[in-house]
């Protein structure tokens, strides 16, 4: 999802459209016995310092996952460092990223 500044979303960003998808994903992965994580992760292009886009950063994971909170889907973390780690993508924006986790055998 890409931001235009600090925490605003693009204007074509479709945050229903996404939470569609979360929820068949985690409907998907109960069907399969198995457990999907959301984690929220922030990133920033490379016009600001180091702790403005880490600030950035963290502001965009979280609004991800307070969004997904709203249309009830709980249980999204922010995970900051991850964002740190993503900084190499050069965009203004936030993700979600997906572990699938099944029972041991």
């Amino acid at each position: 999802m890409a931001f235009v500044d600090a925490a605003q979303p693009a204007p074509d960003a479709d945050v229903d459209a996404i939470a569609g998808a979360s929820r068949r994903a985690i409907t998907l992965a109960a069907t399969a016995n198995a457990q999907l994580a959301l984690t929220s992760i922030g990133t920033t292009d490379d016009s600001g310092s180091s702790d403005v886009n880490a600030h950035l950063r963290d502001e965009r994971a979280r609004w991800l996952a307070q969004t997904r909170a709203a249309r009830g889907i709980a249980g999204v973390e922010p995970d900051v460092a991850a964002g740190a780690n993503a900084a190499d993508i050069h965009q203004r924006g936030a993700h979600l990223r997906a572990t699938l986790r099944t029972p041991a055998q």
